[in-house]
């Protein structure tokens, strides 16, 4: 990666590419959602291996973290807990 770039000076990227993946998304255009949607991986790949880089966290946490996250806020998909219909969704999640 690019040694001379930080999280500050990728800010920037890291919105634009979320913007042009809204963008790409109501034009319906399938091809172009999915190129966008990978360049902002990319960004997150990014910030992950500069913050790796200093000694932070890298990738890995970053998916774990996610995986912890989801796991946590919906334990009708992935524990034991059941949900009738989604207003019981956000309560079970919430407990």
């Amino acid at each position: 990666m690019d040694r001379e770039q930080t999280h500050m000076t990728l800010r920037t990227y890291l919105i634009e590419e979320a913007y042009e993946v809204v963008e790409a998304l109501e034009s319906g255009d399938d091809a172009k959602f999915a190129e966008e949607l990978g360049d902002l991986l990319l960004q997150v790949v990014f910030h992950s291996d500069i913050a790796k880089g200093e000694g932070r966290f890298g990738a890995a946490e970053v998916i774990q973290g996610i995986h912890d996250k989801m796991v946590r806020r919906h334990p009708h998909v992935f524990g034991e807990k059941r949900a009738r219909d989604a207003k019981s969704v956000l309560r079970v999640g919430r407990k």
